[in-house]
């Protein structure tokens, strides 16, 4: 199964050129009740390796995310092809009826510059 051009992520060897790996998955794990985001967790499988099985990936993702210190007891897998459109730097959550990501509400806007007061001349 290749995988999509525009979500793979290539691994580059400085001895053998750029691997581009058979598929991509990322598990998001997000809270039950808000959708809220807690942790996401993505797997490249390269040519050769077997794929790991749903309840495996769900697994790992999670005994991650309680290593990081998230509070996984309330939350729920999100299993999406590549990156699934997750936006570094974007909020997002997981729309909980739909199961799928959506921008959060509140989500920040870009900073805007302030603007610097004039010093009274000397």
């Amino acid at each position: 199964m290749a995988a999509n051009k525009k979500t793979a992520r290539a691994l580059r060897l400085t001895q053998f050129g750029t691997v581009e790996p058979d598929s991509v998955k990322t598990i998001v794990l997000y809270d039950r009740k808000t959708g809220r985001i807690v942790h996401t967790h993505t797997v490249a499988c390269f040519n050769g390796a077997s794929a790991p099985t749903k309840a495996a990936l769900e697994k790992r993702a999670t005994a991650v995310a309680k290593e990081c210190g998230h509070a996984v007891s309330r939350t729920a897998c999100l299993h999406v092809a590549g990156d699934g459109g997750l936006k570094p730097g974007v909020l997002q959550k997981v729309d909980t009826k739909k199961l799928v990501i959506v921008a959060a509400d509140g989500a920040p806007k870009k900073k805007r510059k302030k603007k610097r007061k004039k010093r009274p001349a000397r």
